[in-house]
């Protein structure tokens, strides 16, 4: 389950900003029901690639939910890089960036 301040941190901006469930689904790219489980809190699996996506459409970053420092652009363009690619390679290439950290 996501923590409980993030479902109430997303309806607030939403609110906020004067947009619908409609308009956040189409620029999160996701269904309005998915938007409302996370504002309700009520689910417990949810991708993080499609709460990042609804987090962007609000203009938010994961630190205003999550706490953690805002990243740089060069984090920000290796986490969009690593996003993109297929699971199996992602996970190759944060393997092999570990690696080359240790």
């Amino acid at each position: 389950m996501l923590p409980t301040n993030i479902g109430i941190q997303i309806r607030q901006k939403r609110i906020k900003q004067k947009m619908t469930l409609d308009e956040l689904a189409e620029a999160g790219d996701c269904s309005v029901a998915f938007i409302s489980l996370i504002e309700r809190q009520a689910t417990d699996s949810i991708s993080l690639a499609k709460l990042l996506d609804v987090l962007q459409a609000l203009g938010m970053h994961p630190s205003d939910i999550f706490g953690m420092p805002a990243l740089g652009d060069d984090e920000t363009t290796l986490w969009g890089v690593l996003r993109s690619l297929p699971d199996g390679e992602r996970h190759r290439k944060i393997v092999a960036i570990l690696e080359l950290l240790k």
